[in-house]
């Protein structure tokens, strides 16, 4: 009788990771239902907002942590270009953001932390479940 294999301590130790980033919620989120924050984690920057969502649908689709946390986009200026910045917010403690920007990092996302702007707008993008279609006027 073979033994019974054992999982590599990497993938046990990612495993355990997954498990606990969908349960990040930033505080400043949790208490006011809003986007604000300290500290966001910025999750790339496009040449404009439309295109911005739709990355954000597509990052969120893929990373279900991502949907459940508030986004917030603001506008910067690089070498004459303006950019629509993507990230998702609501953090007080910039090890909150950290913390999350690793787990994202841990399934090959790109990220990175910074403080979050005056400018910043606060989005409500909701993903459609499978099976259900939302309508809106």
């Amino acid at each position: 009788v073979a033994a019974p294999r054992q999982a590599a301590p990497a993938r046990v130790a990612a495993a355990a990771r997954m498990q606990q980033a969908p349960r990040l919620q930033p505080a400043a989120f949790r208490a006011s239902g809003k986007g604000g924050g300290h500290w966001v984690v910025q999750l790339g920057a496009y040449d404009n907002a439309a295109i911005a969502k739709e990355k954000w649908f597509s990052m969120a689709r893929r990373n279900s942590m991502l949907a459940n946390l508030p986004v917030v986009t603001s506008q910067i200026a690089v070498n004459g270009a303006t950019l629509a910045r993507l990230a998702v917010g609501g953090f007080d403690e910039r090890a909150e953001a950290v913390a999350l920007c690793r787990a994202i990092q841990a399934r090959r996302g790109q990220c990175f932390v910074r403080e979050n702007v005056a400018d910043a707008t606060p989005q409500r993008w909701a993903l459609a479940t499978r099976g259900r279609q939302f309508a809106g006027r």
